[in-house]
């Protein structure tokens, strides 16, 4: 199929000497947000001083990813090391999670990773906004880094109490 269309097609009351082509964008790769997305996208900032209370962009800044991959890897790693110390008697202390776990622990690990990959999509999205015009999105998702590298550092100090 040819990517160009005439505008004459297009626009039936310009005459015939008009020979413009034009590419129309909604013909091109379906992928093409995904693909500015994750390799570069056209904005990662903004273009006007008073654009730059809050707004979406269309790059983020790699360490966005990084920490957010961090934090779904950490939360992997606590969902396999709660199973650990439970399996040696200890005992689930968010009660939503433990009613998952007392249902089936595969629907413990879905929910609990899928909750957490939700919750930092939402993040990275917003990761240009300040909450409560102070605290930046990006540090909340660095304060959740922190707190699942304690986490698993604890868990790890449990589990080499028990062995």
């Amino acid at each position: 199929m040819n990517d160009t269309v005439s505008v004459l097609e297009t626009v039936p009351w310009l005459d015939a000497s008009d020979r413009r082509e034009y590419c129309d964008r909604r013909e091109g790769d379906a992928l093409a947000g995904l693909r500015y997305t994750l390799f570069g996208g056209r904005r990662s900032g903004y273009r006007r001083a008073v654009d730059g209370q809050a707004g979406y962009v269309d790059r983020y800044d790699p360490s966005v990813y990084l920490v957010a991959l961090g934090v779904l890897v950490l939360s992997c790693l606590d969902a396999l090391m709660t199973l650990k110390l439970i399996s040696h008697g200890a005992v689930e202390a968010n009660p939503i999670m433990n009613y998952f776990l007392n249902q089936d622990v595969q629907l413990f690990i879905e929910v609990k990773i899928l909750s957490t990959a939700f919750c930092l999509v939402l993040l990275v999205v917003h990761a240009q906004f300040h909450i409560f015009r102070t605290v930046k999105v990006t540090r909340i998702l660095h304060g959740f880094f922190m707190m699942y590298l304690s986490l698993f550092i604890y868990e790890i100090f449990l589990l080499d109490g028990i062995s």
